[in-house]
């Protein structure tokens, strides 16, 4: 075999190695991207399951404040209390040197503000409405700025976009804008619940 051969062998083993790495690693980036987009919307769906359930705590404790109903006030302020924890797991403690390190790991440092209206809700259910006429209207607050908290996170308008755009291709129903109403319509604001209700224009 020629020396021009085997140079030429050579260079076709190398090429062939270094694709081959190239390959290699192009492969474990994309395993790995997918396994972090897997870990991602598992942690979005258990969050949604969280923040449900909580909604759910806060929008019976208000209306069980409303009538007076100290058995549903009793289960309220035991599921909010759980709630607040299992919240820890998703938005843990910010680190603060000197705040709370005679406490568990869990409770040192500060609260992630994700948690404090779940928080001033239980405060509220203790008996401090603060800066408000009635249990009622400072449990409705906590649950608006609860909702408000969660749906920065989450952003539900980037998700709704999204599948959106999987239904257009999977339905092809590129002449419907909205998509029945998933999305909003350019030019025009919802009606409302009491135009709906009344039967306002």
């Amino acid at each position: 075999m020629s020396n021009d051969a085997i140079a030429l062998i050579g260079i076709l083993t190398g090429a062939i190695g270094a694709a081959a790495g190239a390959l290699g690693v192009w492969v474990a980036r994309r395993q790995y991207t997918l396994g972090v987009t897997e870990t991602a919307v598992a942690w979005f769906s258990d969050l949604r399951q969280w923040a449900s359930e909580a909604i759910d705590t806060l929008a019976e404790a208000s209306y069980a404040s409303r009538h007076d109903d100290s058995a549903a006030l009793r289960r309220c302020t035991h599921s909010l209390s759980a709630l607040i924890d299992r919240g820890r797991l998703f938005f843990p403690n910010q680190e603060a040197p000197d705040l709370g390190q005679d406490e568990p790991r869990a409770f040192r440092g500060y609260r992630h503000a994700a948690l404090d209206p779940l928080v001033a809700a239980l405060h509220v259910l203790d008996g401090d409405v603060g800066r408000f006429d009635s249990a009622e209207a400072a449990l409705v607050a906590m649950r608006r700025e609860f909702v408000s908290g969660i749906q920065s996170i989450l952003e539900p308008e980037s998700l709704n976009r999204q599948v959106a755009e999987l239904v257009r291709v999977a339905a092809r129903r590129s002449g419907d804008k909205t998509l029945g109403g998933l999305l909003p319509q350019p030019d025009k604001h919802p009606g409302g619940a009491k135009a709906l209700l009344h039967g306002e224009k």
